[in-house]
């Protein structure tokens, strides 16, 4: 499932393209049958649709699609992040793996590596969205990320990510201060500003023509 998942997110297949079962399981040299079982599981992330009779085929881009999926993300991360305060889990070990991405992503902003940066950008959300141990909640973030992830890669949003270094390192302080209102009022912020980013980049390849995966 990872190749295929993290092919669809970097757009190496574009939004609308069909993903046969066969010539997939030849490519990775796997049976037919763990490729449909990986096709199902990104099916429940929402990066695929799999329809009858006809097979699985890359979920569609649009602007609409990318608001929905940021405004779900503003509500449920700014409640992660007030349940991860309020439950006294900002430790020093989430606190150190939390730092451990903004490395991460700083050498990745500094090397101009656009995947690398997605990386470690998600992966400092997951462990926030993590760390409550509420189940539904981290199954419904972990789909919303991945098809942010997706969006982000669609618009080129993070090309340029040293401003996106500074936003995480504020959102980490807002972690660390105890208040579990400031906190969530943080991550809102966070989100909302870069999800009016993703959807202004969108807005204009939309008007350029069908939304299918940029060249990178």
């Amino acid at each position: 499932m990872r190749f295929i998942g993290d092919a669809v997110i970097r757009g190496e297949f574009a939004p609308g393209e069909a993903l046969p079962e066969v010539p997939m399981a030849k490519r990775l040299q796997t049976s037919r049958g763990t490729v449909r079982e990986a096709l199902r599981a990104l099916q429940e992330l929402g990066l695929i649709e799999i329809k009858a009779h006809r097979g699985a085929f890359v979920s569609e881009l649009s602007v609409g699609r990318a608001e929905e999926i940021i405004s779900l993300r503003t509500v449920l991360e700014s409640w992660a992040a007030r349940l991860t305060v309020e439950r006294g889990l900002v430790t020093d070990e989430l606190a150190g793996d939390l730092e451990a991405a903004l490395s991460r992503l700083q050498v990745a902003a500094d090397g101009g590596d656009t995947v690398a940066v997605m990386e470690a950008t998600m992966d400092f959300h997951h462990r926030i969205a993590e760390a409550p141990k509420h189940v539904l909640l981290l199954e419904q973030l972990t789909a919303l990320q991945a098809q942010t992830r997706q969006a982000a890669f669609y618009a080129h949003l993070y090309d340029d990510a040293h401003d996106v270094v500074e936003d995480h390192r504020r959102l980490l302080d807002a972690m660390r201060t105890g208040d579990p209102a400031h906190a969530a009022g943080a991550m809102r912020a966070h989100i909302e500003a870069s999800g009016r980013m993703l959807l202004s980049r969108m807005a204009n390849l939309e008007l350029e023509g069908p939304l299918v995966a940029a060249p990178r």
